[in-house]
């Protein structure tokens, strides 16, 4: 998990973003990327709202939805509204969000700090 704005965060300066279903990511402060060995999971916009999806990759679902629970537990609140422009309760990452932490709210999956 870096922040987007890290200087270790290759995306945005040396590589480019890979393309994402809604919006487009950016080196922005309060912002996270997610990587797995290097591979890009998940953009998380400022202020935890907002999610996409850097990898297809079904695999690596479940780590993208363990970091993201380690943010909420860093922040200690988090409410998680979409995931590539969708719904979270209708995304097919939510399973393993609830089952990492989430809860359901009445704006999407909240997270509070353990």
């Amino acid at each position: 998990i870096l922040a987007a704005a890290d200087p270790a965060n290759p995306y945005g300066t040396i590589v480019p973003w890979p393309p994402m279903a809604e919006g487009r990511a950016s080196r922005s402060a309060g912002a996270y990327v997610i990587l797995h060995d290097g591979v890009p999971l998940v953009f998380l916009e400022r202020g935890g709202k907002k999610a996409s999806l850097l990898t297809d990759d079904s695999d690596l679902h479940t780590a993208a939805a363990a970091a993201l629970a380690d943010i909420g537990r860093r922040r200690r609140r988090m409410t998680l509204e979409t995931i590539d422009g969708q719904p979270v309760a209708t995304h097919s990452l939510n399973a393993l969000l609830r089952e990492s932490g989430f809860a359901p709210s009445n704006r999407g999956l909240a997270f509070r700090g353990r």
